[in-house]
């Protein structure tokens, strides 16, 4: 696992573009799905990855040469406080589901979020995606009430709010001093 730079906009694309197909397959339109364009992809990573936010962060998961997955993160979005981090997207492709590789990226994004000294962590799910959401539960991570509708390709999108707190995280439950 590695911080993610400009190089590696193909390969994000490459991996956004197909865990998109195929973990949204029951919840979006077939034909927005089969019209995700790596190239559009790929340009919006590029130029994420050129000009990146103040304390925002990309690392990418790699398996023989090929980005497996990716989590991005850094300061909320919505307006929490100071202490409060957010993970903006987190995927992994289909064919390192259960492999550890989605663990592996949430616990270095927990990491690096608690070592820069956010105490709480947020993140959106879509409600209808349950394999994700017992992924985060397992991990620690509950719904705090927070809700909110996205429209998407003419499908509103109902997301759940996920937070845990960091310095307490660990994945399948809080960490002590004693087993970090």
């Amino acid at each position: 696992m590695r911080a993610a730079d400009q190089n590696d906009a193909h390969g994000l694309a490459v991996a956004h573009v197909d865990t998109w197909r195929a973990t949204y397959v029951e919840i979006m339109p077939a034909d927005f799905l089969a019209g995700l364009s790596v190239s559009a992809k790929e340009s919006t990573w590029r130029e994420s990855l050129k000009a990146p936010q103040p304390g925002v962060h990309c690392w990418v998961a790699e398996l023989a040469d090929r980005i497996v997955g990716f989590v991005s993160f850094g300061p909320s979005r919505d307006k929490d406080g100071e202490g409060v981090a957010e993970i903006y997207a987190m995927y992994a492709t289909p064919d390192v589901w259960g492999t550890g590789v989605g663990r592996a990226m949430m616990e270095r994004a927990t990491g690096l979020l608690r070592d820069a000294g956010f105490e709480m962590g947020t993140l959106w799910v879509l409600a209808n995606n349950p394999r994700a959401r017992r992924f985060y539960e397992r991990a620690g991570w509950q719904p705090d009430g927070a809700t909110k509708d996205e429209e998407v390709a003419g499908r509103s999108l109902h997301k759940l709010r996920y937070r845990t707190q960091l310095k307490l995280f660990g994945f399948y439950g809080a960490t002590t001093p004693g087993n970090r």
